[in-house]
Parts: C-alpha cells; structure tokens; sequence
C-alpha cells in the first residue's frame, strides 16, 4: 500500500505543493519515527543538535505506541509532546493518523523533520498535518523510492555506508541551513557530535533487579535477547546455539545468572532457550519486565548484554554495561550500537542483504551469515567483554566498527570493535599502532 498508492498519493500532493524556502522563524517542530525502536535512540544526538540551535524551539515527535516509551526514557523531549499512532491494524492505524493530523494542525506545525527512509506515509501525513516546511531523505538519481517531487522543501541525501545516527543527524543539520545543494548535504557531520544521554541506575533499582532474580552478594548476570521477532526473524542467531553460549557462560562462573529478554511475541524462542539450557540459574524475563524503566534497570546492572540486531542493543547504549551485538543482514557499520559495543559479522557476499533501499524486506530463508558464527566464538568475546580485555570502539570513534589487529577466533572472517589479541600481544598501546586487519 505504501508503494503503491502512497507513491499516488505523493504524486496528487506534489500537484498542489510548491517548495517552500527556509524560515528563521521555524519554532514549532515535528520528529517523525515511526516504526523501528532502536531508531529513537540514534536519533538523540540530533534532537540534541536541534535544541542547542534552536533552545527555544517546541519538539513534538509522531511515533507509534508501541515506541512512545523508548522516547520518554531519554526525558530530552516533555512526555505530552509525544503523539502517538496506533499501528495494531490498517484501521486503527487510519483513524489515528486522523486524529494526529488534526492534532498537529491545530497545534500549527512549522518544520517537519522527517526520519522515514523512504516509506511515503511519514512524508503525506506531514502534508496533511499542514506542515509548512518538510526535510527528509530524497532519492536524488536512485530508481523507485519516489515521495512525490515537490513535497520535501530540504532533501538530504540517504548515504548507505554512513551509520544511520549520521544520517539523521544530516536530515537535522541541513534542515535549519537556508543555502541547498545538490545533492544535499555538503558537509561533514562529525562522529564526536553523537553523543547519547546516560541513564543512571539508581541504588534502588540495582537493589529491585538483585532480589528479583534473587541473586546473591557477589553474584552476576548475563543479559540475552535472543528473538528479534517474526518480521525480521532472518535476524535470529540460532536458538540452539546461543543455548551453548549460555551453558559456557555458566559453567565459567558458578555466581553468573543468565535473563532472556523479550516482549510477549517472542515468549516462544525465549521458552526454547530456557529448556535448553536447563539450569536454575536462567530465568526466563521474557514479557514479565513491566515497563521499559525495568528493562533499563536490568540492562545497567548486568556485567553483559548479548543480543541480535535489534532494539535491546541500543537501550543499552544509553548504560555503562558492555554490549555484544550478533550481526547478519544488516550492516553493522550502519546500524551499530552506540554504546561500548563489540559486533561480530561474518563478510559473506550476500550480506547485508536488507536496508532502507529495499524496505528491509529479504526473501532469505538461510541466514547462513549468522548462523555459521561459532559459539565458542560468541562465549570468548563475552569473557574477554566481561573481564575489560577489548578496548571497544563505536562510531564515536572515527573509523566505524573497524578492528584493526587480527581475530583468529573462528574458521571464518568476522569483525568487531576493540583492541585484538594479537595487538595487545605484541604490546601495542593502542588499536592504531596494530596491524592492518587480517582474515584467517
């Protein structure tokens, strides 16, 4: 339906649509962020960038419900602002839209900063909502992703081997500059500017998380999300093998704990992995964490969270607490944590096979990239985590997800972020002076 008759109604719009140039006065201000949870939270840095320009400026966010919370916890944006569509059915999701609209027409919105890759429904309802200027991504010389030819007033190129924090950070950026390019933008955003709010653990939420896994003094726990979901499911490390990891992890430390993590429709996967690991220290938290303030206070207290490409990861950016993400169809150098993450990724040809050019949608039903990931491999990256061994590295750090020393931990190519035995062996006091990368 977006395809189609949204690249329709995108045409009809730009009819009756004319560009509308820059305006010093945009105050109010409208984040659009619909669908993807981890996407909340790489888009911070550049709400930061908006509100240190523009301190002055009202931010409003359209999301959907499912998503309103993981904007809340960054508490950058006041919780009213936040308008939420309901994304359960096409009718539901119709007559919320109506409502938002009217809402957002009342409210008079003057700058809609559009953060949808290339789905037209973000990019209608910022003309229906009466917007007076729109930025967002524009296809420039790609076939297909067509939003109209005179709807979006800042275009920004979508840039594929940039993280996607840069990216929406360019769609912020270019959005409050009055000169255009072609393409736009023509700059450089600097790495150092996505910069993420901490949460803080309080005592007494590091007090709630230990009696309720009942864990001793001196005791730990390994986090697991082990299920990204039925719609990306091509995402999914084997059940079977993260069983292994945690059995490993266990038998390692007899005060180690393991949480699986998940919402309700990932209880079954959640159950699998329970029974195949088998021990009385794994409990199974799959949809019994309340709020995402619960999932926050267990994620800060953990010594480690394991998990596939999915929001989890990201959450845990916003925490102190180490993060190793388990990659496949998605470039890790795209979609990355943030955090002090370590990210393994096998370099096959047919990898990533999905992304904002293609909706995210892939008809692989072998995700051999991930699944040919051996386990001891996973459980000696999350030891060497656990212990402080691996000088992470995210985006932060100028060159993205890049290991600069050599990993012979597996018989097949992997990258990840950090410092490798064989710099650290040779004494070397930081990842720039190792060699260049290696395949064994």
């Amino acid at each position: 339906m977006d395809r189609w008759v949204g690249s329709l109604l995108c045409f009809a719009l730009s009819l009756f649509r004319r560009v509308r140039p820059y305006s010093p006065s945009d105050r109010k201000v409208l984040m659009i962020e619909l669908f993807e949870m981890g996407a909340s939270v790489m888009v911070l840095p550049a709400v930061r960038h908006l509100l240190e320009r523009k301190p002055d400026a009202e931010i409003y966010v359209l999301t959907t419900i499912g998503n309103r919370t993981s904007w809340e916890i960054s508490d950058l944006l006041a919780k009213e602002r936040i308008i939420c569509l309901d994304g359960r059915s096409l009718w539901s999701f119709v007559s919320s839209a109506a409502r938002a609209v009217r809402q957002l027409r009342t409210i008079g919105i003057d700058l809609v900063i559009d953060l949808e890759k290339f789905s037209r429904i973000s990019v209608i309802l910022s003309v229906l909502a009466g917007a007076r200027r729109i930025a967002g991504f524009h296809r420039y010389e790609y076939e297909g992703l067509y939003r109209g030819f005179s709807l979006i007033d800042s275009p920004c190129a979508f840039n594929q081997n940039e993280h996607i924090a840069l990216n929406f950070f360019a769609v912020a950026k270019g959005a409050l500059r009055p000169e255009q390019s072609y393409p736009n933008l023509k700059d450089w955003i600097n790495p150092d500017d996505l910069k993420l709010p901490k949460y803080e653990l309080s005592p007494q939420g590091a007090r709630q998380v230990r009696e309720s896994l009942g864990l001793d003094e001196g005791e730990s726990v390994v986090v697991i999300c082990p299920d990204v979901g039925t719609n990306l499911s091509v995402r999914n490390y084997p059940v079977a093998s993260y069983a292994k990891v945690a059995q490993q992890l266990l038998d390692e430390s007899p005060g180690r704990h393991i949480a699986i993590i998940g919402v309700e429709l990932n209880k079954a996967i959640c159950g699998e992995l329970e029974s195949l690991i088998g021990s009385p220290r794994v409990h199974n938290l799959c949809g019994k964490t309340r709020s995402l303030g619960e999932l926050m206070d267990l994620l800060a207290a953990s010594e480690l969270l394991i998990g596939n490409d999915n929001g989890p990861l990201h959450f845990a950016s916003l925490t102190d607490t180490p993060i190793l993400g388990i990659f496949s169809t998605d470039s890790p150098f795209m979609y990355g944590p943030l955090g002090e993450a370590v990210v393994l990724y096998t370099f096959f040809h047919c990898s990533p096979c999905i992304s904002a050019l293609n909706h995210k949608h892939s008809k692989c039903t072998d995700n051999a990239c991930i699944k040919t990931i051996p386990p001891h491999v996973v459980t000696e990256m999350s030891l060497r985590l656990i212990a402080g061994e691996v000088q992470t590295r995210t985006v932060n750090g100028v060159l993205p997800y890049l290991e600069r020393g050599a990993s012979i931990l597996a018989p097949q190519p992997l990258v990840y972020i950090g410092a490798s035995a064989r710099s650290r062996a040779q004494g070397s006091a930081s990842p720039e002076s190792a060699p260049a990368t290696t395949l064994p």
